[in-house]
């Protein structure tokens, strides 16, 4: 009688959860402006995780305790945090939709205890001062090189690299925008969408060796132009194929580590070169976060203090000296 006067009472269905979340995908996230990874991304923790263990629930009866009992069950099967968590997130989304649709009163997978992911610094990681200098060493004998300057030299993402376009370059001004990201679509392969990961515009400055690193490209590409002749894809990509087409995702990594592996370095994500760029610009700022933030195009000053403010072997020796001068100088020099 309460629910019903506060209008909170939801008529009795006998739809399950399966049959909820399949029309959710089918209605609601196939037709949205999602991200086609994002819908990737919920249709696989549906039809992987979801409905294999919770879709022959009612609807109506599923608790919190389900949803409980769900993430305790993927903990013993021996999945990790992260993929833990992309099964929550994408359940309570979907239970968002019903509680809209009054098919529920209230989100049961709301106020439930999830793991959360940790960073394993033998993964992420700001990449050393050699591997650095071996990789800007190594980019004018390499046809893609210059991408290694870029994204040490801006921080760019992976995807905002192979999406960079020379209409967004001013020369003069010394100026680069970064508005798009290629991203793998399932199906189509890669194509260029024109907004960033975080939907924010960014305009960098161009130091003297991005903007004669660009200018080899540039040249490069002209040959590569004039060899293709009609064949050419006139996409105004800076970094692409031989024939003007976009690039696939593994090619900057499978570059980066063939050079590393050639220098005797161990290999490294190509991601990495992001957080290196965050962590030097950081330093380089006099620990001034958000011109960090604004180098990096975050849309939230805690991403660049979690994420990307690591600290290189190098500071920690440093910052060891100085403290050991700072203590013990004084009593050095009476000695």
């Amino acid at each position: 009688m309460r629910d019903l006067e506060a209008g909170h009472l939801v008529e009795p269905s006998k739809m399950s959860v399966a049959d909820f979340l399949i029309a959710w995908l089918n209605e609601v996230v196939d037709p949205s402006g999602r991200k086609p990874k994002t819908k990737a991304f919920y249709r696989f923790n549906v039809e992987r995780y979801l409905v294999p263990t919770i879709g022959n629930v009612r609807l109506d009866r599923l608790s919190r305790r389900d949803v409980q009992l769900l993430i305790a069950g993927l903990g013993q099967r021996g999945k990790g945090p992260r993929t833990i968590q992309a099964v929550h997130s994408t359940l309570r989304a979907a239970l968002c939709e019903a509680v809209k649709r009054r098919l529920l009163a209230d989100n049961p997978a709301q106020d439930v205890e999830v793991p959360r992911p940790t960073r394993d610094p033998a993964v992420v990681h700001a990449v050393g001062r050699e591997a650095c200098e071996v990789l800007l060493r190594a980019a004018p004998g390499e046809r893609l090189g210059e991408m290694f300057v870029l994204m040490l030299m801006l921080g760019l993402r992976k995807g905002e690299v192979l999406a960079l376009r020379w209409s967004r370059i001013d020369f003069e001004q010394r100026t680069l925008v970064v508005d798009s990201t290629a991203q793998r679509h399932p199906g189509v392969g890669m194509v260029i969408q024109t907004s960033t990961k975080t939907g924010r515009v960014v305009v960098h400055a161009l130091a003297p060796s991005c903007i004669e690193a660009l200018r080899v490209r540039r040249a490069r590409q002209a040959e590569e132009r004039l060899r293709a002749g009609a064949a050419w894809n006139d996409l105004d990509l800076v970094f692409s194929t031989l024939f003007g087409a976009v690039l696939d995702e593994k090619v900057p990594n499978v570059l980066m580590n063939r050079v590393l592996a050639e220098a005797g370095l161990p290999s490294e994500r190509v991601h990495n070169l992001r957080h290196t760029s965050g962590t030097a610009a950081g330093q380089v700022a006099g620990g001034d976060l958000h011109v960090v933030k604004n180098h990096l195009g975050h849309a939230s000053i805690t991403t660049t203090v979690d994420m990307y403010q690591h600290v290189l072997p190098e500071s920690r020796r440093r910052l060891a000296d100085a403290l050991d001068e700072h203590f013990n100088g004084g009593l050095r020099e009476r000695a």
